[in-house]
């Protein structure tokens, strides 16, 4: 499905749960892995981000930055992974993923995993010359509803210096060592049951893997990756799907040569 039913119906209008973002995005990932573990029913919408259907007014009235994903429960709308996953703990409290002795650091591992995303993920995808490039006449778009991905696009995006590179891949190591050392005797993030930390977590090591981030490095995050994908939240709704991922990468990376587009 697409954006579509907010353009035939008014937010307030629309029942039941419905999770608007992309397939590839571990943002999305992150929200799609929190409703099946609470095992919700819940209908998905694609966003079209080549299209730019997030900065459709429909889209924007939901979401004024403009990105994904974006949640809608019985008229209300949640955008931005964080949020909608303390809003489903909220709400739907039964199963329950919080950690009662931990829960201000669950908390901060949530954060420290939805809070850095451009640093990290999407700035391993510029490197590696695969993000999506900003179509010349959408800058005063981008300026308006999300100038954090614009400021990021014009500083680095495609051309990184040698340096920008560098920090990327610290960035990433540096988080990938502070993950493996948290599961160094324990079989998730804070102990022995799953909390809300790791279902925010796993989309990134799963994300920068099929980019060609390598992981060898930490032998007890593939461990737990294998541990979270034998759940049965792991099925075709959350599965990032890396050959799809890795042909748009490849058409990004085209498509940003192309005149019309910031290079």
């Amino acid at each position: 499905m697409s954006i579509q039913i907010l353009k035939n119906n008014k937010v307030e209008d629309i029942k039941g749960i419905h999770l608007f973002g992309a397939s590839g995005s571990n943002n999305y990932m992150r929200a799609a892995l929190m409703l099946e573990e609470k095992q919700l029913n819940w209908q998905s919408h694609s966003v079209n981000l080549l299209k730019y259907e997030q900065f459709e007014p429909e889209y924007l009235a939901i979401n004024p930055q403009g990105s994904i994903p974006t949640m809608i429960h019985d008229g209300i709308a949640i955008y931005g992974s964080e949020n909608i996953l303390k809003y489903l703990e909220s709400i739907f409290p039964n199963p329950s993923f919080i950690n009662k002795e931990k829960e201000s650091e669950m908390w901060e591992w949530v954060e420290s995993a939805t809070r850095t995303h451009i640093e990290t993920a999407i700035g391993y995808l510029y490197k590696n010359k695969g993000g999506r490039p900003i179509r010349k006449d959408m800058v005063d778009t981008y300026k308006k509803n999300n100038p954090e991905k614009l400021k990021f696009m014009m500083e680095r995006g495609y051309h990184m210096t040698i340096e920008q590179e560098q920090e990327v891949e610290n960035i990433n190591n540096a988080k990938m060592l502070m993950l493996d050392e948290s599961l160094s005797n324990q079989d998730f993030i804070l102990g022995r049951k799953i909390s809300v930390a790791d279902i925010a977590w796993l989309p990134d090591p799963i994300f920068l893997k099929t980019i060609g981030f390598n992981l060898s490095p930490y032998p007890n995050v593939e461990k737990w990756i294998k541990r979270m994908q034998n759940r049965p939240s792991n099925n075709k709704r959350t599965k990032l799907p890396a050959f799809k991922l890795k042909v748009a990468m490849f058409y990004l990376k085209w498509l940003s040569k192309n005149k019309n587009y910031i290079h």
